[in-house]
């Protein structure tokens, strides 16, 4: 069996834990595309975003002259459109929490700004996020420029830069993360060796009696006698740091 160190295995303890948690953060449905905001007070974001494919011939130059159309008919001609990377967060498709948002939340950085360029970018192609729709969980941090806002206490602070921060390949997946679901946890390969040392122990006692011998809670002694391993990591990822202590002492 391959020796791993006691970091390594909090190490995949937190990370079943952020699974079940969500990792902090919104989960949900969003819809991604480059396209033209118009930064007009007052206009919604239906009025004045104008996403486009691109890979459609033509595609750019007809979502920029609508956001100018836009532009003109709100009689700011000093503003401009600004090709962005642009994010539709869909409000019913938020999982595991309840939003008070009227409507879908909108999400748009220009393409110049730190934030589009240190943060969106960067997350864009870590995650290989494609025009169209994804789930995934947001996040946020400050914003890198430094720009800052009025809080709705009237506090001054950094503005802070939505973006995403993880991928699900599918809605089960979101579900799950976010708490409301439950789907195969991928366990480490070495995890397999750690059951098959533990099963001709775990096998022959009872779950008292191997509650007791190890001082785990229940559902972690059932997930143990199984054998398991996606039972068992994801029972693990509901233990209390003294369990977890003593579990991974016995590794």
């Amino acid at each position: 069996m391959t020796e791993h160190t006691h970091d390594e295995f909090l190490d995949i303890l937190e990370q079943y834990q952020r699974e079940q948690e969500g990792g902090g953060g919104i989960i949900g449905l969003a819809n991604f595309h480059l396209g033209f905001k118009a930064f007009l007070p007052g206009y919604s974001n239906e009025d004045s975003w104008f996403p486009f494919d691109v890979y459609a011939a033509g595609g750019r130059e007809e979502a920029k002259v609508k956001c100018q159309v836009a532009i003109n008919e709100s009689g700011m001609t000093d503003k401009r459109p600004q090709l962005s990377y642009g994010f539709i967060l869909y409000k019913d498709s938020v999982k595991g929490r309840d939003v008070t948002w009227k409507d879908d939340r909108y999400f748009t950085y220009p393409m110049w700004t730190d934030a589009a360029r240190q943060i969106i970018k960067a997350q864009i192609a870590t995650l290989h996020i494609a025009q169209g729709e994804f789930w995934g969980r947001w996040a946020w941090q400050e914003d890198p420029s430094g720009r800052t806002e009025v809080d709705q206490n009237g506090n001054v602070r950094t503005a802070l830069i939505a973006y995403p921060a993880e991928v699900y390949p599918t809605e089960a997946e979101a579900e799950a993360a976010a708490g409301g679901g439950d789907v195969t946890v991928e366990a480490p390969d070495w995890l397999e060796g750690m059951v098959n040392d533990l099963k001709q122990d775990v096998q022959r006692l009872a779950v008292p009696a191997l509650r007791a011998k190890y001082k785990v809670e229940e559902d972690v002694a059932e997930a143990l006698k199984s054998g398991d391993k996606a039972v068992m990591a994801g029972a693990i990822s509901g233990m209390t740091g003294e369990s977890v202590s003593l579990i991974a002492g016995l590794l």
